[in-house]
């Protein structure tokens, strides 16, 4: 038996939202406003976000971490969205086999306001869905329906399935936005007045009947909303919480005790792990910066795969090894600062200047480098003071 909560988060400066009880997938009860706090949590609260506001794409986003696919996302969307990076929040979800995610971008005030109505709604699981999304259990290619005077485009296996086009565009706006998709097959709400985009070349669509749009978001399979993004910092209501886990608190109180040393311990290994991870994001930023002078370090690891893009077909990706080769040789001996790198595109070679402890450090980066598999060339040291500067070439073999 299941207790669902579906509330339309308001869009733009609509503060009036509207909710919908759905129980074992049957409609219960719905009203305006933010409901009355039950006894017990729901046991899902779908959100649902506003196409008009929400920009949604799924692409890939490989990442060695969370935290890195957060800070990539939003430079791999920023050319498609209306507002500066700065003024938009970014929500990514969990990476699919392919390495694929949802993520959502919207304004950072409406999300702040999004997030704010969630947390007044004691629920067990709190999941953000599109309005269009609604529709993504189709078969069809796209699906056209109208909701709240606005109508939705939804491609279910596109990577950019939601579009909202307000209805007083309908006939300029929709004709262009399905002759650039090209669906091989559609399917068209009855409330939709087909005659408007008659002469666009498409698949003859097939129509259906009114849909409950608050049954249909609850219905969503898990495989879906389990790989949408989410709020990080919204877990449910909170005094509500208290009362569900108040049976379990002496137990939990010997839990903590018993976790608390364990927890001095990880503190204490996480501080050190965060700070190695510190220097080497500071030493990655300060390698770009001399690589790329005059370009702003904001995010090097999405600005660096953007200089390599733009060096496609002209010996990118070999600098990407040669680069990615580098960075696993002096990982391995520490005495070695790099202080330049330059890559000459007609040797295809990745001359580099380095700042030695000792006159033996270049002996330790060819043994590196042969074990790498690449070639190593003394370009020769030289010695100012107490500062040993030596410069080489790396290449591949």
């Amino acid at each position: 038996m299941s207790r669902d909560l579906v509330i339309r988060a308001p869009a733009g400066g609509d503060a009036n939202p509207h909710w919908v009880l759905v129980q074992d997938g049957r409609r219960k009860r719905s009203g305006d406003g933010v409901p009355a706090v039950p006894e017990t949590p729901y046991d899902r609260l779908f959100l649902v976000l506003p196409s008009s506001d929400l920009f949604v794409a799924r692409v890939p986003l490989p990442a060695r971490s969370e935290r890195e696919a957060r800070q990539a996302a939003p430079f791999l969307i920023e050319d498609e969205l209306a507002a500066p990076v700065e003024d938009t929040a970014t929500l990514i979800g969990p990476a699919d086999g392919d390495g694929r995610r949802y993520v959502y971008a919207m304004r950072r005030e409406l999300a702040e306001r999004w997030q704010a109505l969630a947390a007044r709604i004691p629920a067990r699981r709190i999941l953000l869905v599109p309005d269009v999304f609604a529709a993504m259990d189709f078969s069809e290619d796209a699906v056209l329906f109208a909701d709240r005077g606005h109508l939705l485009l939804c491609r279910p296996r596109a990577d950019r399935p939601a579009l909202c086009i307000e209805d007083a565009l309908l006939a300029d706006a929709l004709p262009a936005a399905l002759a650039e998709a090209k669906p091989d097959s559609l399917a068209v709400a009855d409330s939709i007045d087909w005659t408007e985009i008659v002469g666009i070349p498409l698949p003859k669509p097939r129509r259906f009947a009114a849909f409950d749009l608050a049954r249909a978001i609850a219905a969503l399979p898990e495989t879906l909303i389990d790989r949408l993004p989410g709020f990080a910092t919204v877990r449910g209501g909170g005094a509500s919480w208290l009362t569900v886990l108040s049976p379990f608190r002496r137990a939990g109180m010997a839990l903590a005790a018993s976790l608390l040393v364990a927890a001095v311990l990880l503190g204490a290994e996480g501080i050190y792990y965060q700070s190695q991870r510190a220097a080497i994001d500071d030493a990655g930023t300060a390698l770009f910066s001399a690589t790329f002078p005059g370009t702003p370090a904001v995010n090097p690891e999405v600005q660096l795969r953007r200089q390599i893009e733009a060096l496609e077909g002209a010996g990118g990706s070999d600098f990407l090894a040669l680069a990615t080769a580098l960075a696993e040789i002096t990982r391995g001996v520490d005495s070695v600062q790099i202080d330049t790198m330059r890559y000459d595109r007609a040797l295809n070679v990745l001359n580099v200047t380095a700042v030695y402890a000792g006159f033996s450090d270049f002996e330790a980066l060819a043994r590196a480098a042969g074990e790498l598999g690449v070639v190593l060339e003394d370009g020769g040291v030289r010695q100012t003071g107490n500062t040993l500067t030596g410069e080489f070439a790396v290449r591949l073999p």
